[in-house]
């Protein structure tokens, strides 16, 4: 019982340090793509400093696009009120079009 859980540990932890290095080789290829994309040498060990903003403009609270996100998200919500309902074609052609009995 012992042994199995021991092995479990181990591989978790080969499955953490392997998401660090994997983490680390992302970081290193994201600071080369931004060097290249500004044409500045970039040394990947850089401290990136996010700028500061008092307040969000008005008009980039209230895109077309957030209306329409939001919007649409709306419509979802009602759609899914509509589709809990069950709907049996064959007794509702019955009752509209009255043909034969309902199955």
């Amino acid at each position: 019982m012992l042994a199995t859980n021991a092995d479990a540990l181990q591989a978790e932890l080969m499955k953490i340090d392997q998401q660090l290095i994997e983490t680390q080789n992302d970081r290193i290829t994201d600071f080369h793509v931004l060097s290249e994309l500004t044409s500045t040498a970039i040394p990947p060990g850089s401290k990136l400093i996010l700028p500061m903003f008092r307040s969000v403009p008005q008009h980039l609270k209230t895109t077309g696009r957030i209306a329409v996100i939001q919007h649409s998200a709306a419509k979802d919500r009602c759609d899914e009120k509509y589709g809990e309902y069950r709907w049996n074609p064959k007794f509702y052609a019955f009752g509209q079009a009255g043909y034969g009995r309902p199955v």
